[in-house]
């Protein structure tokens, strides 16, 4: 399947484009501490198709926290394979909904072409689940154009923004 109209959403803008257009199948991600939360988006997930999967976006182990796990993101990648029209969302739209809508895009197309949904200025693809990705699909190309992705000048100034933002919390 090629031209797939995939948006990388934070929740807050799935909930705007929802409310103008429900012709979307959604992947909604979620934090394992949101289990058992209504959101304000469910009620609009009601009216379309959709999946919900809880991780939390971590590279590493930390204590009451879930990483992706390969399962997870196998699902999401199967559940996905039929669908034109996708909006993936996570709490931000910065980590793990742009590694799906990448790795999504990377079972249609080369990673060189697949790249270029994520957005420098914006996205900070979860490591893990992109890591995952590589190795359910089986194409060493996705992690490689990623790291081509990451040396990026955009990026190295992103992930200067997000340590400054941390260290002032």
């Amino acid at each position: 399947m090629t031209n797939r109209d995939i948006q990388i959403c934070s929740h807050v803008e799935a909930i705007e484009l929802l409310k103008q257009d429900t012709d979307f199948h959604v992947i909604s991600i979620r934090d394992r501490s949101a289990i058992g939360v209504e959101f304000e988006i469910d009620p609009l997930l009601k009216d379309v198709s959709s999946i919900t999967y809880y991780f939390d976006d971590i590279h590493e182990t930390t204590d009451g926290k879930e990483l992706p796990a390969k399962k997870k993101v196998e699902e999401i990648l199967d559940w996905s394979t039929d669908k034109q029209r996708i909006i993936v969302h996570c709490n931000a739209g910065m980590g793990r909904s742009p590694a799906i809508a990448y790795l999504i895009l990377c079972q249609d197309m080369p990673a060189a072409e697949a790249i270029a949904i994520l957005e420098p200025e914006r996205h900070i693809p979860n490591h893990v689940v992109l890591k995952l990705g590589t190795e359910l699909l089986g194409d060493d190309e996705i992690w490689t154009e990623f790291e081509t992705f990451m040396t990026n000048d955009h990026y190295a100034k992103i992930i200067d923004k997000v340590r400054s933002y941390s260290n002032h919390r």
